[in-house]
């Protein structure tokens, strides 16, 4: 959550989701953060619809239009 200033409660929620869908997140040592990465399509009812390598961030893309075009 780079870059985010979060209370307590917001960071819990957030490292909760994190968890929930399997990132992995390790500090650098320069204040940054590496995780595995991937992308998370999150449907509008906020069940996670795929969950894609970076790589095929085309099908995520594609996927994502699918679930919120009108």
């Amino acid at each position: 959550l780079g870059g985010l200033l979060l209370d307590n409660t917001a960071w819990d929620r957030a490292a909760d989701l994190l968890r929930q869908l399997g990132v992995v997140a390790i500090p650098d040592g320069r204040g940054g953060w590496v995780h595995n990465g991937a992308l998370h399509v999150v449907a509008r009812d906020g069940r996670v619809a795929g969950i894609f390598d970076t790589a095929d961030w085309p099908q995520a893309l594609a996927q994502l239009i699918g679930h919120f075009s009108v």
